[in-house]
């Protein structure tokens, strides 16, 4: 009886092992294409010989022209974060929530 449950937790702890892999594999590859991940990125040269590395992305279907104004006002004096305020201000940005720009 005893062996039985030393085999089950061991299944178990075998199956658990596994599926954090692969959650951590999938988590450190969130939205990218196949192939992304060995292709060499801007920055990948400051550590080359990291222990770990993340590459996460999205594709976005517009240019350049219509991406940049949307990302150049993002900030704090800006549009805002688009995140929780209470966070953003938890790290020292002082956002107001009515107008996206620091508190006074």
């Amino acid at each position: 009886m005893r062996m039985r449950g030393v085999l089950f937790g061991a299944a178990i702890g075998t199956a658990a092992g596994i599926t954090a892999s692969k959650i951590g594999q999938w988590r450190r590859t969130w939205g990218i294409e196949p192939g992304e991940v060995e292709r060499p990125l801007p920055g990948d040269d400051i550590v080359p010989s990291a222990m770990a590395g993340e590459t996460r992305g999205i594709t976005i279907d517009a240019g350049a022209d219509v991406v940049w104004p949307w990302l150049a006002q993002l900030g704090q004096d800006r549009g805002g974060f688009y995140s929780f305020d209470l966070l953003e201000n938890v790290v020292g940005c002082r956002m107001d929530a009515d107008r996206g720009r620091a508190a006074p």
